[in-house]
């Protein structure tokens, strides 16, 4: 994929996007207002749905789901099952309660509240990560692809009337109250195309509201397919790893 980025200094990058076997999510946060977790933290760090400021609750079938259950059912749709989360301890408890006990979880700190949270240190924390993907890719049976069920509903809940305006009116939106929506399709998929919600964004623009602060935008220009070789994701010869002048503060 070409990209587009603009800031102060305009440039074009080539990204890269994969699909695989087998897939990891890092930094996941916790789902918006959820109810109260196995470990007792009702909320966990940043929690939030899709939007934090628009989407109050989504659910797949009647169950309560947060980008943890996006993410998953998106790739459960391809065959491909998530193996490790990582993140606070709100979402890896979200992790385990919705993909099952086989899912290797990494908490990497603990919220304080919604805004504040206890964190290991980020040496400790990547080590962690590096050592939860190699137990999570040890069994890549542990945990079946994601599948909310067939048919399928999904039900968004908006935290005011005006911010379900902008699905309302799409074809195969029903309209169940002030704040709720449904769209129902024969499988997740299938539902949420009815809803017009699939795919990936070509443009999004991001706005500071820092008094000065320019926006920055990331478009794409070109989407390809194509077959990427093992030795795109290797570690060129020469290569070694070299510190910053922080690291001596992160250990």
């Amino acid at each position: 994929m070409k990209l587009r980025i603009t800031t102060p200094l305009e440039v074009v990058v080539w990204v890269g996007y994969v699909l695989i076997a087998v897939t990891a999510f890092l930094g996941l946060w916790q789902r918006r207002r959820p109810a109260l977790t196995p470990s007792g933290s009702e909320t966990g760090v940043l929690s939030h749905t899709v939007s934090g400021q628009a989407w109050q609750n989504l659910r797949f079938n009647g169950t309560l789901v947060g980008e943890t259950g996006i993410n998953a059912a998106l790739c459960g749709h391809w065959g491909c099952p998530v193996l490790l989360v990582t993140g606070d301890r709100a979402v890896c408890d979200e992790g385990r309660a919705l993909l099952g006990g086989g899912l290797t979880t990494v908490e990497v700190k603990v919220g304080l509240g919604r805004f504040s949270a206890r964190q290991k240190t980020p040496q400790r924390a990547r080590q962690l990560i590096e050592d939860g993907a190699k137990q999570a890719l040890s069994d890549l049976s542990a945990v079946k692809p994601y599948d909310p069920g067939k048919p399928c509903e999904i039900e968004i809940e908006f935290t005011s009337p005006d911010r379900q305006t902008e699905y309302a009116n799409r074809k195969g939106v029903e309209v169940k109250d002030a704040r709720t929506l449904v769209v129902r399709g024969d499988d997740w998929w299938s539902a949420l195309k009815a809803a017009g919600l699939q795919g990936l964004p070509l443009k999004m623009v991001f706005r500071s509201t820092a008094p000065g602060s320019k926006a920055t935008a990331v478009e794409a220009l070109r989407v390809e397919a194509k077959h990427l070789p093992d030795s795109t994701f290797e570690i060129p010869a020469g290569y070694r790893e070299a510190k910053g002048p922080l690291d001596a503060t992160t250990q």
